[in-house]
């Protein structure tokens, strides 16, 4: 790390560290270790309280030798005070590499740059490049843009997901007229209803090698006072549930609730008792949550996942939440679609309004992902997209 300084320092960046210790305690293991707070290259805070760490979710979470401390973690902040980048290791060497971080800092100062001289990019063409599916909802379910299927399907239920019907045949699911983020928007008014979906086949970049991609959309409700109890998922992606091989969001059953991403591969890897969610502690460890999320009826919040190398050793995926990068995670598990049975299921006992669904066959950056979080026009207006 310390070789890395440089390259920190030329990206504008700097070193906070934060102790969750008194500060005699900090003395006492630099000079233990040969040293004193004068060879400190960057600031060192000190925590007693846990004040600081437990607003990052990584108070005293971990046994380091002989006590309980803090899990080591690392957070890339930018200058407006937003969370770039999150990494809560699982063990006490479990950290970034340097480079992983340089990385971070690249696409966050190339951010702040862009904001500070708009229309010098070219991210929307190169988002169009990489667009695979886009669905605005706008007098119509089917898509405005796909490579596979446009057409929206209804089925009874998932055991008559063969037999389903093209088009919209749901009274408990409407086109929203006027209540889009720029036009109209899709609105799921009860939990019970039939099944709503559209076909995964070219609309995602799967692979049995290694697949990547990001998922866009929008979401308006206030889930305390809009959903029902019991868990739902506003997107759900899989060929057949939630644990076996799926992409999916979803609300937690009950008030105040957290909002989570699951990227879980397939069941026989990471469950092979096929035990429920609360009889395996491994299942919520595969999630990324917000844990306050903000929804409001009165305003519209972007949800984002990239993914990046499914099927293969180096997988992983991201969650931005409202435009900010709220986590990240390893997902190397083995993700085995039957790719004509997979399904992008949409609004499972969700209630509220959705829009813009868009889905690209390559993880969105930084920079994107707020030109997208930032634009008023619409998605097929930013990226230039004609209608099919």
């Amino acid at each position: 790390m310390r070789s890395s300084l440089k390259n920190f320092k030329d990206v504008d960046a700097q070193i906070i560290a934060v102790d969750p210790h008194e500060s005699w305690s900090a003395k006492y293991m630099l000079k233990d270790a040969g040293a004193s707070t004068d060879d400190l290259s960057f600031p060192l805070l000190m925590d007693p309280s846990l004040t600081v760490s437990a607003d990052y979710g990584v108070a005293f979470q971990m046994r380091i030798h002989t006590e309980i401390s803090n899990r080591p973690s690392t957070f890339v902040i930018d200058k407006e005070g937003i969370v770039q980048f999150v990494q809560r290791g699982e063990r006490f060497n479990d950290r970034p590499l340097p480079s992983k971080i340089m990385e971070v800092l690249s696409e966050t100062a190339k951010a702040e740059s862009e904001k500070a001289a708009p229309g010098k990019t070219n991210d929307a063409s190169e988002m169009k490049n990489h667009l695979l599916f886009l669905s605005t909802f706008d007098g119509t379910t089917s898509a405005h843009f796909a490579k596979g299927e446009s057409d929206l399907f209804t089925a009874d239920g998932g055991k008559s997901i063969g037999k389903a019907k093209s088009g919209l045949h749901d009274p408990a699911v409407a086109l929203a007229v006027g209540k889009g983020r720029t036009g109209d928007a899709l609105e799921f008014k009860s939990k019970k209803r039939k099944l709503i979906f559209y076909k995964s086949a070219k609309n995602i970049a799967y692979s049995d090698s290694n697949f990547s991609g990001a998922i866009s959309f929008w979401l308006q409700l206030d889930p305390a006072k809009d959903l029902k109890p019991g868990f739902c998922d506003p997107i759900q992606i899989t060929d057949v549930t939630y644990n076996d091989a799926a992409i999916w969001v979803d609300f937690t059953k009950e008030n105040p609730r957290e909002f989570r991403l699951g990227v879980i591969g397939d069941i026989e890897s990471w469950n092979p008792k096929k035990l429920g969610p609360d009889e395996n502690s491994d299942f919520v460890k595969k999630l990324i949550p917000v844990k306050k999320p903000t929804f409001s009826r009165d305003k519209w919040t972007h949800v984002l996942i990239n993914f990046k190398g499914l099927n293969s050793d180096a997988a992983q995926t991201q969650f931005y939440y409202d435009g900010k990068l709220v986590g990240e995670m390893k997902a190397t598990d083995p993700f085995t679609w039957e790719l004509e049975k997979s399904n992008i299921l949409l609004g499972l006992s969700y209630i509220g309004l959705m829009d813009e669904l868009a889905i690209f066959d390559r993880p969105l950056t930084t920079s994107e992902v707020a030109k997208i979080h930032g634009d008023t026009s619409g998605l097929a207006t930013l990226l230039n997209v004609p209608k099919q």
